[in-house]
This record gives C-alpha cells, structure tokens and sequence, in this order.
C-alpha cells in the first residue's frame, strides 16, 4: 500500500513539475486510478478524518459493434443458412464472423444475438 503511496505522490510530482501537458494529464489520470483502484483518499490533516469520499472505480462498459446493417445483393444468391434464392436486390446480411450471406429471416432467427467482431 505504501509502495501505491509512493507512486502517487510522484506522479502528482511530476504532473506538476512538467512543462508538457499530454504528459501533466497522463501523470494526473494514472495517480487517480491507482487512487481509485487502492481506494486512497486525499484528506486535510487539519480536518476531521471522519468525513470521507470514497472514490469507488467502474470500468467503462463494453462497447459493441452493432450487427452488420443489412445490405442489397447486386446478384443473385443463395442464403448460406436455409440455402433460399435470393434475387437481385434482396435485403441480406453479411456476417463477418462467419463470413457468410444470409437473409433477414435466419439472421433474426440465429444470428442477431452473437456479437459481431
């Protein structure tokens, strides 16, 4: 716990000390997330301790791509899945996982819950 101390006081140190601000602002972000990581606060010694702000971390939530928009064929085709024909301007859908073609219908029916990546 110290050794975290430690390191934030000379992050802060450094953000404060540099010329650069890119660097300023990499110090400053670092020494609070390790703050909120360990749970260290900054208190006044000359405060009561016992009011306390307690810094809790969450993660950033996970952003995912939204499925493949549906798209027009130019030609015609077949579905990969239920193996229909599909005309020359059919609504299909590519999947990039599994580098197929299919039509709307099988990509609601099985496709539309796995995350595309």
């Amino acid at each position: 716990m110290s050794s975290d101390l430690d390191r934030v006081n000379a992050l802060i140190r450094k953000a404060l000390s540099t010329t650069s601000v890119e660097e300023a602002r990499t110090c400053a972000f670092t020494a609070v997330e390790i703050m909120s990581r360990r749970g260290l606060v900054v208190r006044d010694p000359s405060e009561d301790p016992a009011p306390v702000i307690k810094i809790v971390y969450r993660p950033a939530p996970v952003k995912r791509r939204p499925p493949t928009a549906p798209s027009r064929t130019s030609f015609a085709t077949e579905c990969s899945m239920c193996h229909k024909d599909l005309a020359v301007g059919a609504q299909v859908f590519w999947s990039s996982m599994l580098g197929v073609t299919v039509c709307a219908q099988c990509f609601e029916d099985h496709l539309a819950g796995i995350p595309s990546y």
